[in-house]
């Protein structure tokens, strides 16, 4: 599967292949998209469509189709692994059908990865005789402006589009005019954001929120279209959690302040107005109360200097930089390379912290690769 594929970096990171699967596969899921299904309307502010969850569908069935198969869906997730040089899950691959009949669209969206959600997908087309004027094109987008398409593609039997979802994933699908348009959609979820670490992460805040609105991301939005910068905002600021987090975990008021103030700089949001907690923690770390935000380096060595010898740099740094990482993920877009940074930062050193600490810092940031691994 996946044999000749053309992968792209630009305008971001996705790939084309015109013979997907090989043929018993493309036919068995041609017979399913064509078969009757009980399929689910789905309505969103730019999209109308209907959608299935076939792995769900034909679980335990005897009559399972290959493409729902685990042995198959983990050959699948290899070759993505390989393609995109991300750690996928094994445990959370989502399957669907997707059909859009004539009248319908889908406007232009990125399919923002917030906290929780899949980073990767591939479309698999089972489209039969589409001409020009049928719609129903895949347009991908050098930006957020319907105008600002950078290629088209028609659908076409067993073609696959694969694209790891970003700030700049924008892609949209033209109005159909003639006859239905059917798709499987294979969604994955980066090792670093699965439900299951979106879970963790909510439970931690939640002990120190124990008030704010921490329920987990519906399911039922998975795998559906979205757009936006980042999920929903939190009912609390990440540089306050941050510095409770810090404050929790035992480490003193210079840390906390590092953590609060990295927070703050990773947030990348404008000071209307100079926050009074901003303040105290750049007085506390030896810089002026009105001075701009400094750069994390200068944050992380003025952190070190009122520290003291008492932590070592490596082992302060890993504390500042999981704190930060989870108190912002609620409010962030994930990102594997921004994720990647960060587990070098904490993973080698996450044993010399308190061991509830480790235990989070090896969830949220598994090994990878795996030791041992070629």
């Amino acid at each position: 599967m996946l044999e000749n594929v053309l992968f792209f970096e630009q305008p971001y990171r996705h790939f084309l292949c015109f013979d997907t699967f090989d043929e018993t596969v493309a036919q068995q899921a041609d017979a399913v998209l064509r078969g009757p299904l009980p399929w689910e309307e789905r309505v969103g502010d730019f999209f109308v469509t209907y959608r299935l969850d076939l792995r769900r569908l034909y679980q335990l069935r005897p009559d399972a189709p290959a493409f729902v198969r685990e042995e198959f869906l983990d050959a699948l997730r290899e070759q993505m692994q390989i393609l995109f040089e991300v750690p996928l899950s094994a445990d959370d691959i989502q399957v669907l059908g997707h059909r859009m009949v004539p009248g319908q669209r889908i406007g232009v969206h990125n399919d923002n990865p917030g906290l929780g959600y899949e980073g990767y997908r591939v479309v698999v087309q089972f489209t039969r005789d589409h001409r020009p004027e049928d719609g129903g094109l895949l347009n991908i987008h050098a930006g957020d402006e319907p105008e600002a398409v950078y290629q088209s593609i028609r659908p076409y039997p067993n073609m696959a589009f694969g694209f790891e979802m970003s700030a700049h994933s924008y892609h949209s699908v033209s109005a159909l005019t003639r006859q239905p348009r059917d798709a499987l959609i294979f969604n994955f979820w980066h090792q670093g954001n699965t439900p299951a670490v979106e879970r963790r992460v909510r439970q931690t805040l939640a002990q120190l929120f124990p008030d704010a609105a921490l329920a987990a991301s519906d399911p039922g939005e998975r795998g559906l279209h979205r757009d936006g910068d980042v999920s929903d905002a939190p009912d609390w600021s990440a540089p306050s959690a941050a510095q409770a987090l810090l404050a929790e975990w035992g480490l003193g008021g210079a840390a906390q302040a590092a953590g609060l103030l990295l927070a703050a700089a990773r947030s990348g949001a404008p000071e209307p107005v100079r926050a009074p907690e901003v303040s105290a923690a750049l007085a506390r770390l030896g810089f002026a109360p009105g001075a701009p935000l400094p750069a994390s380096e200068a944050i992380h060595a003025a952190a070190q200097v009122n520290v003291g010898l008492s932590t070592d740099p490596d082992t302060l740094r890993a504390a500042l930089v999981l704190a930060v990482w989870v108190a912002s993920a609620p409010s962030r877009m994930f990102t594997h390379e921004h994720w990647r940074r960060c587990a070098a930062q904490v993973r080698p050193w996450a044993h010399r912290l308190p061991i509830r600490v480790m235990h989070l810092a090896e969830t949220l940031f598994p090994e990878w690769p795996q030791t041992g691994a070629g």
